[in-house]
């Protein structure tokens, strides 16, 4: 969307871990009907997440994201907070890629996320049946220093998360400072889209395709991810 490619990476649900959620692979998506009050539809598995995955059309042209939960209730995923109107630094309430290559969940304190699911099962997990996800261009074509090269966003993806007691709810995200000045984005060339996320027969009805099937251990990517 707009100048920014987005991803919707399917992976298991963690309440604890000290390790970034691997991928099972890029869920499907598919054209809202226009009975709908939505631009894309996305099949969610009642047991899995979704983590989003960042990559600039343009290799190295800065692009912000924002993005809100909508439903079941009202909340800026990235600071975790009720949504504010406008465009914020302080605290910064949207994302910067690059350098962010990925979202995990709603933020949940400075360095955990709780993870986007369809339905929750505690509170270790975001409830999520709608998303809104706004692009904001940036005006450079010259990247930061070191911001440019795609990076790995996940280590080799058979290797598990490892949990534990001591551990705070959720999954680790930190989102990335905004390294550019406030006139780089222009706020009048930005674009939404909502994102619905369905259980895989709704999906199947809507759609006439397929839901991916359930996944399992044997479905983990084995190598090195970029969305």
């Amino acid at each position: 969307m707009g100048r920014l490619y987005v991803s919707f990476q399917r992976t298991a649900q963690a309440e604890r871990s000290e390790t970034q959620p691997a991928s099972y692979g890029a869920s499907p998506v598919a054209a809202a009907p226009p009975h709908l009050a939505a631009d894309v539809l996305v099949p969610v598995h009642e047991d899995e997440a979704l983590w989003l995955g960042l990559e600039p059309v343009e290799a190295g042209a800065p692009v912000a994201l924002r993005v809100e939960v909508t439903a079941p209730e009202q909340l800026d995923a990235v600071t975790g907070q009720p949504p504010a109107g406008d465009m914020r630094r302080a605290p910064q309430n949207y994302l910067v890629c690059p350098p962010q290559r990925a979202m995990d969940g709603v933020q949940h304190g400075p360095h955990r996320a709780r993870q986007f699911v369809r339905r929750a099962r505690s509170e270790a997990f975001q409830e999520v049946t709608s998303l809104r996800l706004t692009t904001i261009p940036g005006q450079s074509r010259k990247p930061l220093p070191g911001a440019a090269a795609p990076r790995p966003l996940r280590a080799p993806l058979d290797a598990r998360s490892r949990s534990s007691d001591g551990a705070s709810i959720g999954v680790p995200q930190t989102i990335a400072p905004d390294p550019y000045q406030p006139a780089e984005w222009k706020l009048t060339d930005a674009a939404s889209a909502t994102v619905l996320l369905v259980d895989p027969g709704t999906w199947s009805d809507l759609t006439g395709r397929p839901a991916p099937p359930p996944r399992t251990d044997d479905d983990r990517y084995r190598g090195w991810r970029l969305p």
